[in-house]
């Protein structure tokens, strides 16, 4: 009796302390985040400061104090760009461990015994009188048979049939999960992607606004004019395209994404029916659902005549850059 006792006691303080690590890792979730924001608000208030100390207080170029306050402020902005773009690290909180279904109603059963003896009794100020009486309650609701009984229903028919349920669902939950970590990493990515492609187009916005409007020419000559022009248009050019390669990324990887969720999708509700259909313990259903499963094919081979959105929309892109790319050599052709 003592043993049952202190195994729910143990079940307990396993429950809390997996509570505890749970609440810990949202916290320093929270906290590298809270970290996060603070480094690129940091950063990017150097970099305005140095703009401003460079230029009025050490008297250098004004090159130098826009290139310096202009990394700071990238950096700043970057880090807080991927500070708030980014999700929360997946944790499932479904799976934390608790009490079993069985453990819940003896305890119950415990409460109830416990509520009909402060009934009975009314309030007792002897302590070691009450405990003696709480004692006697659970030795005789917990007494051999009891146990017996409580043993033969867990490993009855219906709990074996649960446990193999449970198997087959955790197998179901394991693909899920896999299936949410690829979309943690492809976030990830997608942000990163838009990160840089952001504060590159941000880069080449001032570069060009500053040799429009700050830069002082006075060129005679032409030759002289279009030496100091080519090269940093060309510069800004490659900086948009560097831009736009890391922006299409981030296109083709939020499809990638969209997939995954259509693929867990898919999965959450072939899981919906596959549960449906054991729980009301419909043989027809339940061979329905395993000849879906089975059918279940990720390496497609498409026919001829066969397409898919996925290829309409590469092949409406694939025109647009064709449509594209003969428009710049018509304009080059002419000049």
């Amino acid at each position: 009796m003592r043993k049952y006792v202190d195994y729910i006691n143990e079940q307990r303080q396993t429950e809390n302390s997996e509570q505890r690590h749970f609440e810990e890792l949202r916290y320093k979730r929270y906290k590298l985040k809270q970290q996060r924001k603070l480094t690129g608000i940091i950063f990017f208030l150097t970099g305005v400061i140095s703009y401003f100390l460079i230029k009025y207080l050490f008297e250098l170029p004004n090159v130098y104090s826009i290139l310096i306050g202009l990394l700071f402020s990238t950096l700043g902005l970057g880090l807080y760009l991927i500070n708030y773009l980014q999700t929360d690290i997946y944790i499932n909180d479904e799976k934390l461990p608790g009490f079993s279904n069985n453990i819940l109603v003896e305890l119950d059963e415990l409460r109830f015994e416990f509520q009909k003896f402060k009934k009975k009794a009314g309030i007792i100020e002897d302590s070691e009188q009450l405990n003696q009486l709480i004692n006697n309650i659970i030795n005789g609701t917990l007494n051999k048979e009891f146990i017996q009984n409580k043993i033969e229903s867990t490993f009855s028919n219906n709990a074996l049939n649960s446990y193999r349920h449970d198997n087959l669902f955790s197998e179901f939950e394991k693909t899920a999960y896999r299936i949410n970590e690829e979309l943690i990493r492809l976030r990830k990515s997608a942000n990163i992607n838009l990160v840089i492609g952001s504060l590159s187009t941000t880069i080449a916005i001032f570069a060009l606004t500053y040799e429009v409007f700050f830069s002082e020419v006075n060129f005679k000559v032409t030759v002289d004019l279009l030496s100091h022009y080519i090269p940093r248009i060309s510069l800004v050019i490659f900086i948009e395209i560097f831009a736009f390669f890391f922006l299409k990324l981030y296109k083709s990887t939020l499809l990638e994404i969209k997939y995954f969720n259509n693929e867990k999708t898919n999965i959450d509700f072939k899981l919906i029916s596959l549960k449906t259909a054991l729980f009301q313990d419909d043989k027809k259903m339940i061979k329905l659902c395993l000849i879906e499963l089975i059918k279940t094919e990720r390496n497609f081979i498409l026919k001829k005549e066969d397409t898919t959105v996925e290829l309409e929309k590469f092949k409406a892109d694939k025109n647009d850059n064709q449509i594209l790319a003969s428009l710049l050599e018509k304009l080059l052709a002419k000049k």
